[in-house]
């Protein structure tokens, strides 16, 4: 038995949908005629992309999570104040920034499972806490500010032959991607989206 990929239901107009674009895009703009445009595109797009496919795993289990804004915003804001230039401080703060998305998606994880409560419900309330204790820090004004090795996972490139420079976020991007595709097709994906 050999697998084939296989498209869910419901794939295949979207696709055709994003081929338009994608050919639209190439005849109306000069930019897009080589695939720098399109990387172009891809960068600017691949944040929110990595957050669309955590939230994509949240709604195939049957949840909500309203505090990603939240939660992005205050990451940032945590960034800039601890780094606040400093190059020195830039690996462990993105690390530490990292520990503080996981803990905060586990406690809301742990209040909805474990106390029933609605996810709906428990990710509105993190958005309250997250926001008012970031405008709490911050006293409603922008301070810190991000180093420049903060910044090369958004704005960096690597060269790579035939496409060129491929920015760092579109690589980060396509191995999220494969890596849920993965999950996804596994006794774990296949559990959760049974459980949604």
């Amino acid at each position: 038995m050999t697998w084939r990929p296989r498209l869910a239901e419901g794939t295949a107009p979207v696709l055709v949908v994003l081929l338009v674009l994608l050919v639209g895009l190439a005849i109306a703009g000069p930019a897009y005629d080589e695939p720098s445009g399109y990387l172009a595109l891809l960068k600017r797009a691949a944040p929110l992309m990595i957050l669309a496919i955590g939230q994509y795993f949240v709604i195939v289990s049957g949840g909500f999570d309203l505090s990603v804004g939240a939660l992005v915003t205050a990451g940032v804001v945590i960034a800039a104040r601890l780094i606040d230039g400093d190059e020195a401080a830039t690996t462990w703060v993105i690390l530490l920034v990292l520990g503080f998305g996981l803990l905060v998606g586990l406690v809301n994880g742990l209040i909805t499972t474990k106390l029933l409560v609605p996810s709906f419900i428990v990710t509105l309330g993190m958005l309250l806490v997250l926001d008012g204790a970031t405008f709490l820090w911050t006293d409603g004004a922008p301070r810190g500010a991000l180093s420049a090795g903060f910044r090369t996972f958004g704005r960096g490139a690597l060269d790579v032959p035939v496409l060129g420079e491929v920015p760092w976020s579109v690589l980060i991007l396509s191995a999220i991607l494969v890596a849920a595709a993965l999950f996804m097709r596994s006794g774990t994906g296949r559990a959760l989206v049974a459980a949604g």
